[in-house]
């Protein structure tokens, strides 16, 4: 339960800032897209985060609100590493390429330390509001995922089912995400937060419920539209982690409600039963046709679209880490060599642990292992809230995804990292005695 009392009207205000959070970082578009630049993405959350940030300084330069106190092994270190193997990477790129690269400099490295931006305000918020924040953010974060979810299946719905002409087709499958994938690891994030915040509250009995129910058919039936391969791995992962913490739970409400929202979308989408077996047609025409089947040929047209351009980053990523073993290649270089080999950027190195590897070389790989690992060894114990709990799953699943997507610039994950890092959140008397302190 949400409590106010002996809330003071600032500690109401950073309330209200975690809440608006929740709702903007499920909103992105890529912008200045062009022939040799991806475009840059960007979330409604980023520019609120500029006026935010200037507001956290002043407030801890003036001795109003206090600096996160993080949970060991973490601390300011593991930014301070990260950031520097970020500027290393990006100026190798330079003396490789002999040019700045844009993507490189803008969305890579600025981008980073909007990331870390998030990371400190997540963290800023909890460390001045306490354990009521993770709570807030969870209502509104799934409160607002609702309506992008019912949105998704309107958009859906007209697109595949009905001959209305739609003003803007290309919102239809992503929510208000940018693109599937980025709405994939989003429904993730939702489902782990449900999990961990929905089994411990009790409103309204019997009408609650019935509502806990639908909300987690609402997932599932999402999940399902999306039609990721990674996503569904991701699925099975936290479905069977759910069966062995909470089987109990897992019967009585999620598997139900898994049940009920496939039938939905199969009563809903008639058309998406060749739309499911899609995923699996892909992979395995991809291993048979790969060496025979141009990356631009008319058969295909998914595959050829998705996969096999896929492919072909993958075995460049490995020309270049031949070629720069040590150091990396540099950020950019890869959408460098494809704009010089084919004149256009063809797609980004769509897997973060490959990227990472290939641009920053095998000491920038270890370093953000190390910290993954340190991150993960400060959110596991049993005394943790449920914030912490969702985001160490959700870390995991970080893991996985990043496998087979670059998902690393997820906004939302370091909010909520930023949120569940800090040890107040696991020790509330830790957080009086500095108060009192």
């Amino acid at each position: 339960m949400i409590s106010l009392k002996n809330v003071s009207k600032t500690q109401l205000l950073y309330m209200g800032l975690v809440g608006v959070f929740a709702a903007a970082l499920q909103v992105q578009v890529t912008v200045f897209g062009s022939a040799d630049y991806p475009g840059l993405r960007v979330n409604l959350a980023d520019f609120m985060l500029p006026f935010f940030g200037v507001f956290i300084l002043f407030s801890l330069f003036t001795r109003r609100s206090r600096w996160p106190v993080w949970e060991k092994p973490f601390g300011y270190w593991a930014a301070a590493i990260l950031s520097a193997i970020l500027l290393f990477s990006c100026l190798n790129g330079f003396f490789v390429t002999g040019q700045w690269s844009q993507w490189a400099v803008f969305n890579k490295c600025i981008g980073w330390f909007i990331l870390m931006g998030y990371l400190g305000a997540g963290g800023w918020l909890v460390q001045n509001c306490g354990e009521q924040a993770g709570k807030i953010f969870a209502f509104c974060f799934l409160g607002f995922f609702c309506v992008g979810a019912v949105y998704s299946f309107v958009m859906h719905f007209l697109l595949w089912e009905t001959d209305m002409p739609l003003v803007y087709e290309k919102v239809y499958i992503e929510g208000f995400m940018a693109n599937r994938n980025a709405l994939g690891f989003l429904l993730m994030a939702v489902m782990l937060v449900a999990f961990e915040f929905l089994p411990h509250l009790n409103l309204l009995k019997t009408l609650y419920k019935f509502a806990h129910w639908i909300f987690l058919a609402l997932i599932c039936g999402s999940l399902l539209l999306i039609a990721s391969r990674a996503l569904y791995l991701c699925v099975v992962f936290v479905f069977a982690v759910m069966a062995l913490r909470r089987g109990a739970y897992f019967v009585k409400f999620v598997l139900p409600a898994f049940c009920v929202g496939t039938v939905l979308v199969f009563l809903l989408f008639p058309s998406f039963t060749d739309r499911l077996v899609m995923p699996v047609y892909q992979t395995s025409i991809l291993f048979e046709e790969a060496e025979e089947m141009p990356a631009y040929s008319a058969n295909h047209q998914v595959v050829r679209d998705y996969d096999m351009p896929r492919l072909m980053i993958v075995q460049d990523a490995f020309e270049l880490m031949r070629a720069h073993p040590l150091r990396g290649a540099g950020l950019g270089t890869a959408l460098h060599e494809q704009q010089e080999t084919q004149g256009k950027a063809v797609a980004v190195i769509d897997n973060s642990l490959l990227w990472v590897l290939t641009e920053m070389g095998p000491f920038g790989l270890f370093g953000f292992i190390w910290v993954y690992l340190v991150m993960l060894a400060a959110l596991y114990g049993k005394n943790k809230t449920p914030l912490s709990r969702a985001a160490f799953w959700l870390l995991l699943v970080f893991g996985i995804f990043s496998l087979f997507h670059e998902i690393l610039y997820t906004r939302f994950l370091w909010f909520i990292l930023g949120m569940a890092l800090v040890a107040s959140i696991a020790h509330p008397e830790r957080q009086e005695r500095e108060a009192q302190g």
